[in-house]
């Protein structure tokens, strides 16, 4: 696989979709949206968008805003929930041990673009 990127994307891409679709279906599970988690190896994939009145949970669905750049448009997976009037945004990776850091900074970057106090801050 080293010697192909495309077939080296496509099997991480694969692979992180297996881990995240547990986590995506635990956290469906204590919205009281589903009774039982697959397991990872499951081949059931979520649906893009699933109803509710309190949830409504989002796999891998590009985010749109009127006023503002997102510079960071496509969250792995998202939660917005009615009731407490939340948003939980879930990004995953899993970046070579030699390079987390420089990761961790830059999706710091990507995810919060604006700092608290400046002007147009959210």
């Amino acid at each position: 696989m080293a010697g192909c990127t495309a077939l080296a994307q496509n099997k991480y891409l694969f692979r992180h979709n297996m881990a995240l679709k547990v986590l995506f279906y635990e956290i469906f599970r204590d919205q009281d949206l589903r009774e039982e988690v697959p397991p990872w190896y499951s081949p059931v994939i979520p649906k893009a968008v699933y109803k509710s009145e309190k949830v409504e949970p989002w796999w891998d669905v590009p985010v749109y805003a009127d006023h503002q750049e997102v510079r960071a448009n496509r969250v792995d997976a998202r939660f917005v929930n009615h009731v407490s009037e939340k948003v939980m945004t879930i990004e995953m990776s899993r970046p070579w041990i030699s390079n987390r850091e420089k990761k961790s900074e830059q999706k710091k970057h990507e995810l919060w673009p604006v700092k608290v106090g400046t002007e147009g801050a959210i």
